[in-house]
């Protein structure tokens, strides 16, 4: 699992995705962590091996909300309380 304390923002020109990934879980335990993992099949998924899994403490969090608001300077608007 990765701990995500801090996110450097790097520019790339085009960047995408290596393959697209449809299955993803979240969990948190409040005001302590935010918890997301991938699975790269359906299968894998119901047996839970997950593909990658980044976990989010308030220090992460807060520079992933920073980052999305930069990135998605609208989003907050349509997402209802």
């Amino acid at each position: 699992m990765a701990l995500v304390t801090t996110i450097e923002l790097i520019q790339k020109d085009g960047s995408k995705a290596d393959h697209a990934v449809r299955l993803c879980t979240a969990h948190f335990k409040q005001d302590v962590y935010l918890q997301i993992e991938t699975y790269s099949s359906q299968g894998m998924k119901d047996v839970n091996n997950f593909s990658q899994n980044m976990r989010f403490e308030r220090e992460g969090a807060a520079q992933l909300l920073m980052l999305i608001r930069r990135a998605f300077p609208d989003l907050l608007k349509e997402v209802a309380p």
